[in-house]
C-alpha cells in the first residue's frame, strides 16, 4: 500500500527539489531533510511524496467572501484543502519560527492547527515549526510519529532543539540534526 504525503515549506533545503533531465526525459528528485526523515524512521513504508512552496498555495475566491484566516492558517488551509482534494494521506506544513520566544512559536503553531481545522474530513495535518534547525522539528513530534506508526518513542530524541550543535563543527557526525 503507498501513502502519499504532501509537504509544503520554503524551500529545496526543507522539501527536495526536481530536476528535469532531457537525456533521460525524465526528473530527477533530490529529497530534503524531511522526506529523509520519515524514510529513516519508518523505511518498510512504501511513501510518496509531493511538494508545494508555500508561496504557490493561493486562494480562487475572487469576489467570494474570504474566510477569516490570520498569518500562517490560510496557507495552513489551502495545504489541508489540496491534500484532501488530491487524495494524500498527509500533509506536512513547514514553516520557520525565526524564534526562540515561545509566545511566538506557540502562535505560529495555532495559526497552522487552525487553518488545518477548518477542513472537515481532513487527512492527518502534521505541522512543522522548528525554532531553531529546522531538522530537529521532526524529531521532536512523538505524536505525529506514533500516529506514522513508531512504536518506540524513546527512539526520539528528548530535547531535538539541542542536537545542532556549532555551526563550525558541521561536519562531526551526529552533531547536525539532519546526521541523527
Amino acid at each position: 500500500m503507498m501513502i502519499k504525503i504532501l509537504i509544503c515549506g520554503e524551500g529545496e533545503h526543507d522539501m527536495g527539489k526536481k530536476e528535469y533531465c532531457p537525456r533521460k526525459n525524465d526528473y530527477k528528485i533530490d529529497e530534503g531533510w524531511i522526506q529523509k526523515f520519515i524514510r529513516k524512521i519508518k523505511p518498510h513504508l512504501n511513501i510518496k511524496f509531493e511538494t508545494r512552496r508555500r508561496k504557490e498555495l493561493i486562494s480562487f475566491c475572487h469576489g467570494k467572501k474570504r474566510l477569516a484566516l490570520k498569518g500562517h492558517s490560510e496557507k495552513a488551509f489551502y495545504a489541508m484543502m489540496l491534500a484532501k482534494r488530491e487524495g494524500y494521506d498527509a500533509v506536512v506544513f513547514m514553516v520557520d519560527a525565526d524564534t526562540k520566544d515561545l509566545k511566538q512559536w506557540q502562535q505560529k503553531c495555532m495559526e497552522i492547527f487552525s487553518g488545518f481545522a477548518k477542513v472537515k474530513n481532513a487527512p492527518l495535518g502534521i505541522t512543522c515549526v522548528p525554532k531553531s534547525a529546522s531538522e530537529s522539528w521532526l524529531l521532536s513530534d512523538n505524536q505525529a510519529w506514533a500516529k506514522l506508526g513508531l512504536k518506540d518513542l524513546k527512539a526520539l530524541p528528548t530535547e531535538p532543539e539541542m542536537i545542532w550543535g556549532k555551526r563550525r563543527n558541521q561536519r562531526i557526525i551526529g552533531d547536525r540534526p539532519h546526521l541523527f
